[in-house]
C-alpha cells in the first residue's frame, strides 16, 4: 500500500543567508545556495515590497498565503526587499498640491487687498 508520502532521499542542497541590513523598509541579504529555490521570509506579504536580486528586479512572490518570496538561483546572490507603500507617495503629492493652492490663494489675497482703494 502507498502512502502518498515519500522519503528524501537526497539531502537538502546547502545553503547560506547572511543579513546586511534589516530596516523597517529595507532588507539587504546576501543568499549563497548549491541549486535554485526560493528564498521565504516569514514576514507579511504586501504588494508594496518590491525586491531586486543581484540590482535587477524580480518578481515578489506570495509563499503560504502570508509570506513574502523570490527565486534564487544557483550561486551567490545580493537580495534586497524595498518598501515603498504608494499610498505615502499620493500623499506627499496631494500634500505638495494643497501647499502650492494655499499659496497661490494667500498671493491672490494679499494682491487683492493691496489693489482696493479705501475712501
Amino acid at each position: 500500500m502507498q502512502s502518498g508520502y515519500r522519503a528524501f532521499s537526497e539531502p537538502a542542497p546547502k545553503f547560506t543567508v547572511d543579513f546586511h541590513q534589516y530596516a523597517h523598509d529595507n532588507i539587504e541579504l546576501e543568499v549563497t545556495t548549491e541549486a535554485p529555490g526560493l528564498l521565504v521570509m516569514s514576514e507579511l506579504y504586501t504588494p508594496d515590497w518590491t525586491v531586486q536580486v543581484d540590482g535587477q528586479s524580480a518578481e515578489l512572490l506570495r509563499a503560504n498565503y502570508a509570506f513574502r518570496a523570490v527565486y534564487i538561483p544557483a550561486g551567490n546572490h545580493n537580495v534586497t526587499f524595498s518598501y515603498r507603500p504608494w499610498a505615502f507617495a499620493a500623499g506627499c503629492g496631494l500634500t505638495i498640491l494643497g501647499l502650492f493652492i494655499l499659496s497661490a490663494g494667500i498671493l491672490i489675497s494679499i494682491h487683492c487687498a493691496k489693489s482696493q482703494t479705501y475712501a
